[in-house]
């Protein structure tokens, strides 16, 4: 028998050991459902972060080309400088 083979066994024998029990089976219900809200809560968490971090690298980027954009036009002569003022 593999360990596959084993392992497919004990579930199936596991489960319908519980099956039978209406109290076990009703508390591993309720692990599972906690188990599942853990889990959409914690994807939804690190979904946010994620989105958070590309907002962050999009405006980083944003701003290098801004500066980029207005140091090409300084060094184009088109806009000039003065006391920390635009002229």
């Amino acid at each position: 028998m593999t360990r596959q083979e084993y392992t497919k066994r004990a579930q199936k024998n596991y489960y319908d050991r519980i099956r039978n029990d209406p109290v076990k089976w009703r508390l591993h219900l309720d692990k599972s459902r906690a188990y599942q809200q853990r889990r959409k809560e914690r994807l939804k968490k690190e979904k946010e972060e994620q989105e958070k971090k590309d907002t962050e690298i999009k405006e980083k980027i944003d701003l290098e080309k801004k500066k980029e954009e207005l140091q090409n036009l300084i060094d184009a002569g088109l806009i000039k400088i003065n006391n920390n003022s635009i002229v």
